[in-house]
């Protein structure tokens, strides 16, 4: 899956594909969230500030599952 790149101190690009949303990290690790509605990515995408939005709405409230290098493709 192809990510879009996002202005963010701490996020590189992030990607939503069948209700999983996937954030690469600018420390190079990729992790997949589960239950991410296309609103709730829409929101997240257009926020004003990406790390807030997912430090509020994402991290602690979606199981976060590392993608491995051999996943990304």
């Amino acid at each position: 899956m192809k990510l879009t790149p996002v202005k963010s101190s701490n996020i590189k690009a992030v990607g939503h594909k069948d209700g999983v949303l996937y954030v690469e990290f600018k420390g190079g690790k990729t992790f997949s969230y589960e239950d991410v509605s296309e609103t709730q990515y829409n929101e997240f995408i257009k926020s004003d500030s990406v790390g807030s939005f997912f430090a509020r709405n994402i991290r602690n409230a979606h199981k976060a599952v590392e993608v491995l290098q051999n996943e990304k493709s």
